[in-house]
């Protein structure tokens, strides 16, 4: 079945994609290597597999006849299919990414149209004037231009409709550590991404210490590489960016060192092809009018300021400041890191990383993580001198300031060159064919879902807009070697940062978490005036589905409520309570400890349910903030919500004679421990407080 999607879809591909590098003449800066256009078999290798067979009929039906595939080209779209089938995305994913992209091809198609158009009008209006007289001419003209009159604002008109490129800024740190198969592994990937409706203007980092020269060539080294793929290929593009110094030398908000696009014709008629735009870190100083290396921190942040429309530009003299002409229709949607050092850091000296960052929450945390591992000395030592640690602040900086200027619906990647190549499964294809050429059973898609060891954190990424693995579950429930047990931090997974949603817990929570108060002592009430009653109950009727009796409620929460953790404006909150088994006092079970801790409710507006991270942010504060030593809940049997609560719960078991499973997140529970019988207990006690 999953053989028989990727052929169906591969056919669909090789109509619209079937343009090959030599049709897009601004490639001209990038020599083409040559490539042969057919697979031809060699004496001694036997007959083509079914697997080359049934790609021969797919290129052959849909291609251009005068474009053929080669087996290089069958493979990208092989792995290309593979990588987005693995990518399970679920239903709400999907439509929102066909919602997002499923535009970016008709864009291109009608940019592209719109410059044929042009130019033959330019052609028919011109022609008379170079063979008749004067005033043959005059009238010739009159009469052409009352002709074309009206195509040129209906060009316009056309030009206004289409819908924003959706683009990608890229930053690849140190490509010149890339080997050949990370590098031909980024360069796949990017093409994918492209091929999926995101383009990617890719910025490169070569480090303080390299010359332009070592620049220049790395940006050559990847647009080979690329244009090695199916597709309109990558351009180097170098004298856009300029550096205005009274603007460097000012104190205003995200100046980006002064760096600004200063002539973007060039790389806007690059991405107005579907071309891959590559920029080396250079500027041109104003008086010298020199390209200097610049920061590229700095051209992340002046990139995303150009095409928000938040720049302000020098003049010719580089003396004032004015607003720009408008930049493309675009829209930024990703920001991507690639770092060896890969993302950041769960904790100091660990080997795991953060799946998923809500900087309204976590910056200022885990900046002073990364800067006491700095100053403590932990970290290994990078090839470039400096301590790991520098180079993770500065992703987390630069993540911020982008992400600043963007929609909040836009997110940071930040990942390995080596995790984006997806390897893995490059080098396992290759092998797999070195060894035994098309005749081998096992070689295909089926043979290729076994062999690969990961998902690529980008396609994934884009067609979720989550991390691989969510942030919510624990690491001993994360599946997969590489991931349980890195062996090197250059392994770490990616991490998928976002603005996200600020984070309100009421009481604030202490080191140790809550605990319960002292028998008579004052509580919280979800009637006091830091709570909005209103909005609560509008998000848990929103959420469930069904109409809270809120005065039964706050009577049963008027003694038993521990706290309440609220995601920005009421998107989503969980209301927790300290329970008492039955049989005890306050005060007895104060005494010997025997409060239960219980998730009330669980809420998140269906409008954020799913790629905004709420119900991850809201239980991660549950259970690392407020209560990190264990707390249970109970939920429906036929909850369609249960798979996500079996996997972040340390254990689960249905509780006989109810329609109620219960879960827990404490840790080392065993059947007939006082624990769990209070757990019990309590679920099968709780009443309901819903008007139906």
């Amino acid at each position: 079945m999953l053989r028989r999607q990727a052929f169906s879809a591969a056919s669909k591909l090789a109509g619209p994609h079937c343009h090959h590098n030599e049709s897009w003449p601004c490639q001209a800066t990038l020599a083409q290597p040559h490539r042969s256009r057919s697979y031809s078999g060699t004496a001694g290798v036997s007959p083509k597999s079914k697997v080359e067979t049934e790609f021969d009929r797919v290129s052959h039906i849909s291609c251009c006849p005068q474009v053929l595939w080669t087996f290089a080209d069958k493979l990208f779209v092989q792995d290309f299919f593979v990588s987005v089938l693995e990518a399970s995305a679920t239903k709400r994913d999907a439509k929102g990414y066909l919602q997002k992209y499923t535009s970016a091809e008709n864009s291109l198609k009608l940019r592209l149209k719109i410059q044929p158009d042009q130019k033959k009008l330019q052609t028919k209006v011109a022609s008379p004037t170079a063979v008749a007289p004067l005033e043959r001419q005059i009238n010739v003209l009159s009469t052409e231009i009352k002709q074309y009159a009206p195509t040129e604002p209906q060009l316009s008109a056309s030009a206004t409709e289409m819908p924003p490129l959706h683009l990608a800024l890229m930053q690849i740190r140190f490509p010149q550590l890339m080997d050949e198969a990370t590098k031909e592994g980024v360069a796949k990937s990017l093409s994918q991404l492209r091929t999926l409706g995101l383009l990617c203007i890719v910025v490169i980092d070569c480090g303080p210490s390299a010359t332009n020269k070592i620049s220049r060539e790395q940006c050559e080294r990847l647009g080979y590489a690329i244009n090695n793929y199916r597709g309109p290929g990558a351009k180097v593009v170098e004298n856009t960016l300029a550096i205005d110094e009274n603007l460097k030398a000012s104190n205003i908000p995200f100046s980006a060192d002064g760096i600004f696009v200063a002539y973007p014709r060039e790389l806007e008629q690059t991405l107005a092809k579907n071309v891959i735009p590559i920029l080396p870190a250079l500027a041109s100083e104003p008086c010298t009018l020199r390209n200097v290396a610049s920061a590229p921190d700095s051209i992340l942040v002046s990139l995303a300021k150009y095409f928000t429309n938040l720049q302000t530009s020098a003049t010719s003299d580089f003396l004032g400041r004015g607003p720009v002409e408008n930049p493309m229709a675009s829209s930024i949607e990703k920001i991507i890191i690639l770092d060896q050092n890969g993302g950041l850091p769960f904790s100091r000296g660990s080997r795991f990383s953060h799946r998923f960052v809500n900087l309204n929450q976590e910056y200022d945390m885990i900046l002073k993580d990364l800067e006491d591992a700095l100053q403590s000395g932990s970290g290994a030592i990078n090839t470039d001198g400096y301590n790991e640690n520098v180079s993770h602040i500065r992703s987390l900086k630069v993540v911020r300031d982008t992400l600043a200027l963007l929609p909040t619906t836009s997110s940071a990647l930040i990942t390995t060159p080596m995790a984006a190549a997806n390897v893995c499964l490059a080098s396992s294809i290759t092998q797999q064919y070195t060894a035994d050429p098309p005749k081998s059973k096992l070689f295909g898609i089926a043979a290729s879902v076994r062999t690969r060891k990961s998902l690529n954190p980008l396609i994934h990424n884009l067609l979720t807009d989550k991390p691989i693995y969510s942030s919510s579950l624990p690491f001993e429930k994360i599946s997969g070697p590489s991931v349980v047990s890195p062996p090197d931090p250059k392994a770490r997974m990616g991490t998928l940062v976002k603005r996200g949603s600020s984070v309100t817990i009421y009481p604030r929570p202490s080191v140790t978490g809550w605990v319960p108060p002292q028998p008579g002592a004052p509580r919280l009430r979800l009637t006091d005036n830091c709570i909005d009653l209103p909005k609560l109950s509008h998000l848990i009727k929103d959420s469930f589905g069904r109409e809270l009796d809120v005065a039964k409620y706050l009577k049963r929460m008027e003694n038993d409520l521990a706290g309440i953790i609220i995601a920005g404006n009421y998107e989503g909150a969980a209301i927790l309570t300290w329970e008492r088994p039955s049989g005890l006092t306050e005060e007895m079970a104060y005494k010997e400890n025997r409060f239960v801790p219980y998730l009330d409710k669980f809420a998140v507006l269906r409008s954020s349910q799913g790629t905004s991270g709420v119900a991850d942010i809201l239980f991660n504060s549950m259970v690392r903030d407020c209560f990190p030593q264990g707390v249970c809940w109970r939920s429906r049997m036929n909850n369609p919500v249960n798979k996500w609560y079996f996997e972040r719960s340390q254990g689960t078991m249905k509780l006989p004679d109810t329609h109620w499973t219960m879960f827990w997140t404490t840790p080392k529970l065993f059947p007939g421990e006082m624990v769990l019988k209070d757990y019990e207990d309590v679920c099968r006690k709780i009443q309901l407080t819903w008007l139906d």
